[in-house]
């Protein structure tokens, strides 16, 4: 990254083959008092502007979350999260006349229990082992 002129700057390599330009001869026959071979490397730094503090190369992907339970009064909640395939768009919620179509195209990416309440309530446990069952 280069920063110049209160604008930021992505420095990208752009790499050239090196070029052998000659023999340094015997050590006077150049000037320099040194001899040897002489390698010309003519790579550079492309400078591409960062138009915002997002990378330039990276992904975007909405994550949705659906979650499961077993009562209206449960207070602990099976959540899948995923997204759909790009330009798939689904709205709505278990609870609405959309609910075969919120499963399809769904694609999984992780699955956990959430709750607010302490985990050491044996009711919250035994309502993870109903959840378990019916998953299994």
């Amino acid at each position: 990254m280069l920063l110049r002129n209160n604008k930021i700057f992505q420095l990208n390599p752009v790499d050239i083959a090196v070029e052998d330009v000659g023999d340094g001869g015997d050590g006077g026959d150049d000037g320099t008092g040194c001899g040897g071979e002489y390698i010309l490397d003519t790579s550079y730094m492309e400078e591409e502007e960062v138009l915002s503090q997002i990378p330039i190369k990276h992904v975007y992907s909405e994550v949705h979350e659906l979650h499961f339970c077993v009562g209206k009064q449960s207070t602990i909640h099976f959540v899948v999260e995923g997204t759909y395939p790009h330009g798939v768009e689904r709205t709505g919620t278990v609870d609405t006349e959309l609910t075969d179509n919120l499963y399809t195209d769904f694609i999984p990416h992780d699955m956990y229990f959430t709750t607010k309440d302490n985990m050491d309530n044996k009711l919250l446990l035994r309502e993870i082992n109903m959840m378990l069952s019916i998953i299994i």
